[in-house]
């Protein structure tokens, strides 16, 4: 209970002339009203009396407030002011018990009296509630009393946390013996970072170990959410010392200024925390050189340390960011200095807010004792300032919409501030329940201060702050859709009110209170803020289509603030929305509204403060934007264009003048003793000026040293940048304008327009973009989730705000078109007894009304305004819709009549006695007597309608026609029955519906009032209304005052307010005619289970829709369709139409055969406008994004579109197909197709998931282009082996020349089943085949020479080389002999051996009896040297070591070759001489002899130091750990490649997509995630070129070449498992015991036994090999499991490889190749070919020429020369283990193409219940080898070092 107990008063001031006053008191608190009795003619009263207010379980606020007003009572006349005192309740509520207080009392102007106010107060809390905290006082919020705050690395942080508590700190409880810690880091978020346009990542570094974040692109305020573990084995003394730094870092800089800031401290601060953790905390960044530089940004981190037998605590992210107290939570550095400073926030008066409760609770507020509530106002509103976690409130103002607050708001914080925004609210107080929000606006803090040494301070205001939320009319039941708008979340829908602010900002110490009121000086300041200037808001509504609501009519409202509302009443009433209309059907899928030539025009009074100076400043720095915006893409354009350097020039130093001529632009002004400005406006108004001046010397200075294009482009993008950021004006006092879709008192749909962008200046430049122009508007639902997939309603309007002066501009720029005003009232009528009378129990409307029925307009009462006359009488002006028949927008319609019958019971069926009546049991024509309309002809015969619940003759049964309820069954209780006969017609000729006398009459019918109004009168109509015009002109030549009429009501005395109709009547109309040329869309979003859709786009323009036919099971379909709109009338000036084209909208639907069509997506184009259609040129075709919802990439149409103004020929329409009913796109429009080839490598299916239950045995593909398929044969068993027999595929068809045209390639896998089912059961779509397009290869044919596999030449033991000479043919003309180049090619002579039996099923390595021949290409870029020795063929070290002490091989032979090869025959017109070659010994003898020499001079003392090194020296090596890798490096050794990343990610190898691209198929609708899941994969790649014109010219060769055969391939798969990094920990400690388990197929290996206890970082040193056969077992599943004791193991991650890609690849990614050929120790050769053979190999495989060995250091390929002087490093020391010299030189050859070298692969770890989030990484690495290759070497041994001790 609160208890004012008033004693006394003494010295009160006289009122009265004559005599004493009679003073009172009177005091209101939270609107109960309380007062004292009358003290007769005393100036020092005594009352004594107490005055209670009931507290009923709701503590008030701590700023709360009691004013006491002492008066004079007056019998007659009002009550005077003696004084009055105002009581805070802060102290009072503190628990000090009663106050007694003698007050001061003040008068209206807070000026002091003589009197003074006795008063002593008690407070007694609500039983059901705890005493209320000072939640606004500033005693609890402050974090801090006074004084900066620093902190820094130990000692200094220390120094700064006594505060925590005394006694010794927690490190020093440990005792100081070696012992393991881990250390939590978790980065969750960033704010607030300097600069513009960064992609931030957090590095975290402790001591010499650091983790990086994911780089979040183009934020200032990243989310990052990461956390990292590191471990630590040391002394706590060394622990405590070691700095954490955290390092945000731009990753887009690779200058010197990358790091954006850097905070350091050490862990002894964090360990000495409680739980030895700062959780949440905010670390200011600062500059990495200049610790006090200031703060660049915020970090939140959590950091946390544990030790033995410690528990991690919670690092999850609070909640509710917006409720987190932040600078309780800040941590500073060393050496910053965070001065205190306050926001002072100044809360003058608000204005314009909603109702937020109804009559009906307050009646019952009023019963329930809780005082008495103003119908009107019925609300209690109070302000809350919010900033960084804190609040503070003024107290509450009662039973207000304008409440005038008058407070001084002090909130402290520590400068510089941390959060980037001030959040303002608005609340009403409720005693019952929480308060109401009744709106939320925000004030970011970088619009309203500079930083720097030019910058200023948070300053804003005096300014009025607009509010936005849910819609202003308030309802019982709550809007739970829209209850989040009023937070602030979203975009609000309507305007919820404005309140006046002021901000300063203080530097030095923090504020002593909370809350203060304002003085009356401080007050007086702002009296020239509110002045205001009278504005008009003028719209004309051109058109409105695609509306959603069709069952009632449609209206719409315009308005600004208040001002234009039709549901409020606390503002004069505008003509601010259009007159109800019914929408009509357009004859194919959408409504329009049909306004015809009369286009409604609403006007919006307002008054507003003069805030124009701002606008067209911020309207001139967009326009400046834009025009660069627009000159840069053009100028990118021309530079891909590619266009001379002179023209390049010219246009680019014309973007530069242009951007000079805008920015030297004077900045507008305010226009003296009119417009009121601020100490913001001047300081914005420097700063612009400044960086305008910035940019004009940084343009001059580009324009005379710019060099290249692309640079200085990018320079002016930076300019442009700036310029955004300077076009931002914070204090936009102005309102938006919003334009509500209505359907009577429902509020539909809404769009929100700034005003700045409509408002005019008389300056061109200072205007709105908008301001006057022709605009699309798209409305949107209400709502925080509203429904984005479907279009309320488009409209095409113009739109103007200015102020009233101006006017007459608004009226010049409508040169097509007048402005007409009527008067209107509605002529209401209900239907008694079959007579219309004005009276009856349906009349619920006055005889003479509004639209609605809600006010009372008799005909009679209406009286011209001021500055207006009536011109002529009231006549009858029908509503539009009703000249709409059912069929209007038909071209063909069926027409249906119900036949009636009727029986008594037990009797036969009979005619009733109305036989013929309509659907609704209205009366209609009988079924013969029915005609067409004129223009219309029968297509067939009555027929009784079947299709529908009824017995076989058509009949449906009833008991009675008026209560319905129809049944298919004769029953003996059914005495009505009815059938349906329907017969269809078609329009043949558009006839004009001539008006008949009932028209005439214009009356409308309805059952009721309330529910939709029709033309014609029916059995049910018990209502009509007729609308009544007279027209209205202007008497004066000057602008006018509003037209209002004054229309008195009789029977109350209310005086009702009405504002007249406008509209725009076009003095000018033409016929056009649109062509949509709708050619293809692709990448369509699925509608089926099937992962298909049957696609079809309507495509809607004005208000005509059309759609084109329907697609079947494609998501890219080819229409290839032109649609005519034509006689399309559109009115006003085709300049205008010209500039400002309507817009097309083309939505694409699913068809279902049950059901509605489901929406794929929607794009909006602009079509190409020819007034002259003999000068029109095509437009080209262009690519339109469909967007679903917040979906942009729901795929895109290739389509254009023209619109022809018919006022000369048109050209000649498209050529038509199927019977002249539909046309083509026409040629000059449709692209322009060449002859292509596509040729497809269909190698096979993977992992494809079951199909109905049933798995996918027998699969067949479908490929299918540009309307052409080409079908796979179909697989035997997928299971036994998934790749296709023949997977060579042709297409031949004809695609586009443009790559921008060019078409997708659909993919559809079918699964051959029995009984010929043939399901879909997976697609993939290529968006375009550009990506795979290439350059034909030259068509040259020579004779083919063998080529042999280097896997069989091993075989062969005796082998004779020969040298061909050919001597080509002399041709005519020629002199005999001519010499030519003479070449030399090594050939084989002698046949290759006879292939094994399994030839057939060789792979990779292995050829079969394909064999390819050799291009004339590769042997013309041979070069040799004449009698150079042939290359030996080469053989592995096993079997060399196998043949030491073998006979000699046979003698070679060499053949030379003359002349070149450019005849057509090729070797034909040869001649072949063969000559002796030099014997040499053979290979054998050779290899022994350098073998056995190489023993003999072995070292057995460089064998034992061998013997110290193993391979993890070489891992070490190359990871840098040179302390661990010996003398490694010393002995000559090389590295190997650690890569960080997957093998395919890295960015040479290109995911090995060379060979076969993997492509997923995928199954299921786009829109379901759970159902469009990856079903399996597709193994394939394209090559697309182009074809001769002509089809007799032969075709290029192929390019797809050189792929083994299909059949699987048996290979031996070793994997080497190094160790993983930063596992996920699994167990309760924090760590995890990991160990591997491995899957290829249907093979299992584990290491379970020798798992790694307690570690997140294991060194496992395992190595694994599996024999498996490609492709069938292509997937290497490697997980890391957690080992438990008892329970399961967990998964920590697991990682794939796909080893066919690897085995596929022209990187040859089987085994790495590594920089040495080693014959023994560590690096021994593992492979299973020699370097040579692995050249032969690699060049055959890639279409290379093969080499030519001109010696064992020497070696041509192609036209390059390889000699191993050039290419080794002999100065070097080099190991004695080198194989011989021809080996080495093949290898260093190899490393000069792009094959994968000898590596480790870093693979990061996933868990599929967490796809998204890295689990850890694993180093492994993967080696394949084919068995028919020969058996590799031995594996390297990677078993983990043993400590010595």
């Amino acid at each position: 209970m609160l208890r004012a107990h008033v004693l006394s008063a003494s010295n009160l001031p006289n009122a009265e002339s004559v005599g004493k006053s009679d003073p009172y008191v009177t005091t209101v608190f939270q609107g109960v009203k309380r007062k004292t009795t009358v003290k007769k003619g005393e100036l020092n009263p005594e009352w004594n009396e107490k005055l209670e207010w009931e507290l009923t379980g709701k503590a008030p606020s701590a700023e709360e407030k009691l004013e006491m007003l002492v008066k004079d009572y007056d019998h007659i006349g009002r009550n005077r002011l003696l004084g009055k005192t105002t009581i805070l309740l802060r102290n009072l509520m503190s628990g000090q018990g009663p106050q007694d207080l003698e007050l001061q009392l003040v008068d209206h102007d807070q000026r002091p009296t003589t009197g003074m106010l006795r008063v002593r107060m008690e407070y007694t809390p609500p039983k059901v509630a705890a005493p209320a905290a000072a939640v606004g006082s500033y005693e609890a919020i402050q974090t801090t009393s006074s004084g900066d705050i620093v902190m820094g690395q130990g000692a200094e942080y220390s120094a700064a946390l006594e505060h925590l508590g005394a006694g010794p700190r927690y490190r020093d409880l440990l005792p100081n013996k070696e012992t393991k810690f881990q250390v939590r880091v978790k980065v969750v978020e960033g704010r607030g970072l300097i600069g513009s346009d960064l992609n931030p990542t957090c590095r975290v570094s402790l001591g010499n170990d650091g983790k990086s974040t994911r780089v979040q692109k183009a934020t200032c305020n990243p989310w990052y959410d990461e956390i990292f573990f590191f471990y630590m084995k040391k002394l706590p003394s060394e622990v405590w010392d070691t700095p954490v730094e955290f390092r945000v870092c731009n990753s887009r800089m690779l200058r010197s200024k990358v790091v954006l800031g850097v905070f350091k401290l050490d862990l002894g601060t964090v360990y000495d925390q409680p739980l030895h953790a700062f959780v949440n905390k905010w670390l200011a960044l600062t500059a990495l050189d200049e610790d006090a530089g200031g703060v660049m940004g915020y970090l939140k981190v959590s950091i946390a340390i544990m030790g033995p037998n410690d528990e991690c605590p919670n690092l999850k992210p609070p909640g509710n960011a917006e409720q987190e107290d932040v600078e309780q939570n800040l941590l500073f550095p060393a050496g910053l200095r965070l001065a205190p400073a306050g926001f002072h926030l100044s809360v003058y008066q608000a204005e314009d807010l909603p109702r937020m409760d109804t009559g009906a609770l307050s009646t019952v507020k009023k019963v329930l004792g809780f005082g008495s509530v103003s119908s009107k106002q019925l609300v209690d509103p109070y302000f809350v300032f919010c900033f960084a976690g804190k609040e503070v409130q003024t107290p509450v103002v009662y039973s207000t919409d304008h409440p005038d607050f008058k407070q001084r708001l002090h909130l402290g914080f520590q400068f510089p501030a941390f959060a980037n925004k001030l959040k303002l609210l608005l609340k009403d107080w409720d005693r019952v329940s929480d308060s109401d929000l009744i709106g939320t606006t925000f004030i970011p803090l970088p619009s309203i201060s500079v930083a720097g040494e030019d910058g200023f301070l948070p300053t804003f205001g005096p300014c009025f702050v607009n509010f936005y939320g849910s819609t202003r009319e308030f309802s019982i039941f709550g809007k739970d859709d829209q209850e989040t708008l009023d937070e602030g979340e979203g975009e609000g829908c309507a305007y919820r009110g404005r309140c006046l602010v002021a901000l300063r900002t203080t530097v030095g110490e923090f504020p002593n209170v909370a809350s203060e009121p304002i003085d009356f000086e401080d007050g007086l300041k702002i009296d020239s803020f509110l002045r205001r200037r009278k504005y008009l808001v003028h719209c004309a509504f051109e058109d409105a289509t695609m509306v959603s609501e069709v069952d009632k009519p449609v209206e719409f409202e315009v308005s600004m603030g208040n001002y234009g509302n039709k549901f409020e009443d606390s503002v004069m009433p505008s003509p601010s929305f259009t007159q109800p209309t019914n929408a009509v059907f357009d004859g194919c899928m959408y409504y329009f509204l049909p306004w015809s030539g009369a286009k409604p025009c609403v006007t919006v009074h307002c008054q507003w403060e003069d805030i124009s100076h701002r606008l067209h400043t911020l309207n001139m720095l967009l326009m400046t934007v834009e025009t660069l915006k627009r000159s840069l893409a053009a100028l990118r354009t021309s530079i891909q264009a590619a266009k001379g350097a002179e023209e390049l020039a010219a246009e680019f130093v014309g973007v530069c003048d242009q951007l000079l001529r805008n920015c030297r632009i004077p900045l507008p002004t305010p226009e003296p003793h009119v417009q009121s400005t601020n100490l913001l406006d001047n300081l914005l108004f420097g700063q612009r000026r400044a960086k305008l001046d910035n940019i004009i010397k940084g343009v001059l200075q580009l324009r005379e040293t710019a060099t290249d294009l692309e640079e200085a482009a990018d320079q002016l993008e930076e300019y442009g940048a700036t310029l955004r950021d300077l076009a931002v004006e914070p204090q936009n006092s102005m309102p938006d304008i919003i334009i509500w879709m209505l359907s009577g008192k429902k509020r539909l749909a809404y769009c929100r327009i700034p005003a700045h962008t409509i408002l005019y200046a008389g300056d061109e430049r200072q205007s709105g973009a908008d301001c006057g122009r022709l605009q699309t508007v798209q409305l949107k639902f209400p709502g925080a989730r509203p429904n984005k997939q479907k279009i309320p309603a488009l409209l095409r309007v113009r739109l103007w705000l200015g102020k009233e002066q101006e006017s007459k501009a608004w009226i010049a720029g409508h040169r097509d078109a007048e402005t007409v005003v009527y008067a209107e009232t509605y002529e209401n009528q209900s239907s008694i007894a079959g007579h219309w009378v004005t009276k009856g129990p349906t009349m619920t409307r006055p005889k003479w009304s509004d639209a609605g029925g809600d006010m009372l307009l008799p005909r009679d009462g209406f009286m011209p305004p001021d500055g207006w006359r009536f011109d002529g009488n009231w006549f009858v002006d029908p509503e539009p819709s009703l000249f709409y028949e059912a069929d209007a927008g038909h071209s063909t319609y069926l027409e249906d009549v119900f036949e009636n019958e009727n029986r008594l019971p037990a009797g036969s069926w009979m005619p009733a006695l109305t036989q013929w009546t309509d659907v609704r049991g209205d009366p209609s024509q009988q079924r013969d007597q029915i005609v067409t309309p004129p223009g219309w002809e029968w297509n067939d015969a009555w027929t009784v309608d079947l299709n529908r619940a009824v017995d076989e003759e058509g009949w449906e049964y009833c008991v009675e026609s008026t209560l319905g309820g129809y049944g298919p069954v004769d029953k003996l209780y059914h005495l009505c029955r009815r059938r349906r006969w329907v017969r269809p017609r078609t329009m043949v000729e558009k006839v004009k519906a001539q008006q008949t006398e009932a028209d005439k009459e214009g009356w409308e019918y309805a059952p009721l009032f309330g529910l939709k109004f029709h033309a014609r009168e029916r059995k049910m109509d018990m209502v009509r209304r007729r609308r009544w015009h007279r027209k209205l002109v202007m008497s004066t030549h000057s602008v006018p005052q509003l037209p209002i009429f004054r229309l008195k009501d009789p029977d109350s005395e209310v005086v009702h307010l009405s504002c007249p109709k406008m509209y725009l009547v076009h003095t000018m109309e033409q016929q056009y005619q649109l062509r949509a040329y709708i050619y293809q869309a692709r990448d369509l979003l699925a509608g089926d289970k099937t992962g298909f859709s049957d696609p079809y786009a309507c495509v809607s323009f004005l208000n005509f829709s059309q759609r084109t036919e329907r697609g079947r099971a494609t998501l890219c379909p080819t229409w290839d369709q032109t649609l005519l709109y034509d006689d399309l009338t559109i009115h006003g000036d085709p300049m205008f139409i010209l500039e400002q084209p309507p817009q097309v909208i083309i939505e694409v639907f699913d068809h279902d055969t049950y059901g509605e069509p489901e929406f794929l997506g929607r794009a909006v184009a602009t079509p190409t406008v020819h007034l002259d259609p003999s000068k029109a040129h095509p437009p080209p075709l262009q690519w339109f994004k469909f967007s679903k919802g917040d979906n942009d990439s729901a795929g895109e149409l290739l389509a254009s579109f023209e619109l022809y103004c018919k006022v000369s020929e048109l050209p000649f329409l498209p050529p038509t197909k199927k019977g002249g009913t539909l046309y083509y796109v026409p040629s000059g429009i449709r692209p322009v197709l060449q002859r292509t080839a596509v040729e497809i490598l269909c190698w096979g299916v993977r992992n494809m998931r079951s199909f109905e239950l049933r798995s996918v045995r027998n699969p067949a593909i479908e490929f299918e282009c540009a309307g052409k398929v080409v079908t796979s044969e179909v697989m035997g068993d997928v299971k036994q082996h998934p790749n296709f027999a023949d997977p060579f595929l042709f297409m031949e068809i004809m695609l586009p020349k443009e790559p921008l045209y060019m078409p997708p390639l659909n993919i559809k896998v079918r699964d051959h089943r029995s009984f010929g089912s043939r399901p879909v059961v997976g697609t993939h779509v290529i968006r375009s085949l550009h990506e795979y397009s290439i350059e034909p290869l030259m068509n040259v044919k020579s004779k083919p020479v063998r080529r042999q596999s280097t896997v069989h030449r091993q075989s062969t033991m005796t082998r004779q080389s020969t040298v061909i000479d050919i001597d080509p043919a002399i041709p005519e003309g020629s002199p005999a002999g001519g010499g030519g180049d003479e070449q030399l090619v090594a050939v084989d002579a002698a046949p290759a051996l006879a292939a094994p039996a399994s030839a057939g099923r060789r792979g990779r390595f292995g050829r079969s009896n394909n064999f390819e021949y050799q291009q004339l290409s590769d042997l013309e870029s041979q070069i040799a040297v004449a009698g150079a020795p042939a290359a030996p063929p080469r053989r592995s070290p096993m079997a060399r070591a196998m043949t030491l002490g073998a006979a000699e091989e046979a003698p070679m032979t060499a053949v030379s070759i003359h002349g070149n090869f450019s005849g057509r025959e090729g070797f034909e017109h040869a001649q072949v001489l063969k000559k002796a070659a030099v014997r040499e010994p053979s290979l054998a003898v050779q290899e022994r002899t350098e073998f056995v020499h190489a023993l003999e001079q072995h070292d057995p003392e460089a064998e034992d130091r061998d013997k110290n090194l193993d391979w993890w020296s070489k891992y070490y090596a190359s990871a840098g750990e040179l302390r661990k890798c010996g003398d490694y490096l010393k002995r000559g050794y090389e590295k190997l490649e650690i890569y960080p990343v997957e093998l395919e990610r890295v960015a040479c190898f290109d995911h090995f997509k060379d060979i076969l691209n993997t492509l997923d198929i995928h199954r299921g609708k786009s829109c379901e995630d759970e159902e469009s899941a990856t079903v399996g994969e597709f193994k394939g790649t394209m090559r697309v070129y182009t074809l001769p014109d002509d089809p007799s010219l032969p075709l290029p060769p192929r390019q797809i070449r050189g792929i083994p055969p299909s059949a699987s391939e048996e290979v031996i798969v070793r994997v080497y498992f190094i160790r993983c990094w930063d596992l996920s920990p699994q167990d309760s400690n924090g760590m995890s015991d990991p160990y591997l388990r491995v899957q290829l197929g249907k093979q299992k290996q584990d290491t379970r036994d020798q798992y790694r206890p307690n570690t997140l970082n294991p060194i496992f040193g395992s190595f694994m090999e599996f024999t498996c056969m490609l492709p069938k077992e292509k997937d290497l599943t490697v997980s890391v499991m957690d080992y438990d004791l008892v329970s399961k193991d967990d998964l920590i991650g697991e990682t794939k490889v796909d080893l066919e890609n690897r085995y596929m690849t022209k990187y040859r990614a089987t085994c790495g190749i590594p920089r040495e050929y080693h014959l023994s120790g560590p690096n021994q050769w593992r492979d299973a070919q020699t370097p040579r053979e692995i050249l032969e190999n690699v060049c055959e495989t890639n279409n290379r020429s093969q080499p030519l060995w001109l010696s064992k250091t020497e070696v041509v390929i192609g036209n390059k020369h390889y000699r191993l002087s050039e290419l080794e490093d002999r100065s070097a020391e080099r190991p004695p283990t080198l194989g011989p010299d021809d080996e080495r030189l093949a290898l260093l050859v190899l490393h000069t193409f792009e094959l994968v070298p000898e590596h480790v692969e870093t693979r990061r770890l996933f868990n599929p219940a967490m796809p998204d989030l890295e689990q850890g990484k694993l180093e492994m690495l993967v080696d394949i080898f084919p068995k028919l290759a020969g058996p590799p070497g031995p594996p390297f041994d990677i078993t983990p070092r043993e400590p010595s001790k």
